[in-house]
């Protein structure tokens, strides 16, 4: 159920550049439907394509043994000691990934504007119709 609410909820949330009637609904109405396909089409194949991969590929029963021998690989035993590392630096790693998301947002004022074209003038649409 939360992931049939998240897709909902992203649905919803470009629905209104869908049913916009302007140049905005014009470019980028096939935003709302790509979305909606494929959020849809990833929740229910997660409902069948999960549950059967993991009764085919899981043991039914792992020894204790084997579990040991996994959690200690080399990538294991690195995020362990990252995250470690990360935990008893709280205050410092909350400053550095604030003033990442700064350097983000500022490095997102650079991003040149081409998904929509720029008017130099103001755009409307006569539609003329004669009678039959």
């Amino acid at each position: 159920m939360p992931l049939l609410g998240a897709t909902v909820i992203a649905a919803s949330t470009f629905v209104c550049i869908y049913l916009c009637p302007g140049s905005v609904g014009e470019y980028a109405s096939d935003l709302f439907l790509v979305l909606c396909v494929s959020l849809l089409i990833s929740w229910v194949l997660v409902l069948i394509q999960v549950p059967v991969c993991a009764k085919s590929w899981l043991p039914v029963r792992e020894s204790k043994k084997k579990v040991d021998r996994v959690m200690n690989s080399p990538v294991h035993r690195f995020v362990r000691h990252t995250i470690a590392i990360l935990i008893a630096n709280r205050k410092l790693t909350i400053f550095v990934a604030v003033g990442v998301l700064l350097l983000c947002i500022f490095g997102f004022t650079k991003v040149k504007n081409l998904f929509f074209p720029d008017f130099d003038y103001k755009q409307f649409v006569v539609e003329y119709y004669l009678p039959a």
